[in-house]
């Protein structure tokens, strides 16, 4: 079982993701926060984490400060993290980038592609996808 935590302040795009996972095939446990502040606090206490999925877009903290203070916690900086956003700007992706995440994932318009996108985030082989990975491999829309 893979375990995820998702940080998102959109009501909305937490019910698409919970009802994707619902319909993928692979048993997940999901903890959810509103806010990069409550992101950062969860994370202070211990727990088993697969896969971070950090809105890049939050209140209180954005996903980008969330990341590069992620990456600069000895304790946490190898944890798997994807940046899910509405936004494709070359300079929010870049950014992205520089600070670390693992992965970029464009939020989709259709729910089936939710259910792609995720699933393919879920069963991914993070080793070849570790910081600084290759920009044309970085952005998945």
């Amino acid at each position: 079982m893979k375990s995820l935590l998702y940080a998102e302040d959109d009501q909305d795009d937490l019910l698409l993701f919970k009802e994707a996972l619902a319909e993928i095939n692979h048993p997940t446990f999901l903890t959810w926060v509103a806010n990069g502040a409550e992101l950062m606090e969860l994370l202070n206490q211990p727990m088993e984490l697969d896969i971070l999925f950090v809105d890049v877009h939050m209140p209180r903290k954005d996903g980008l400060q969330c990341v590069k203070e992620i990456r600069a916690n000895p304790r946490l900086k190898n944890m798997t993290i994807v940046a899910f956003s509405t936004t494709a700007d070359r300079l929010t992706v870049n950014a992205m980038h520089e600070a670390g995440a693992n992965l970029y994932i464009l939020k989709p318009s259709d729910f089936r592609q939710w259910k792609v996108v995720i699933e393919k985030a879920i069963l991914m082989n993070y080793q070849n996808y570790q910081p600084p990975v290759k920009i044309t491999d970085f952005l998945i829309s």
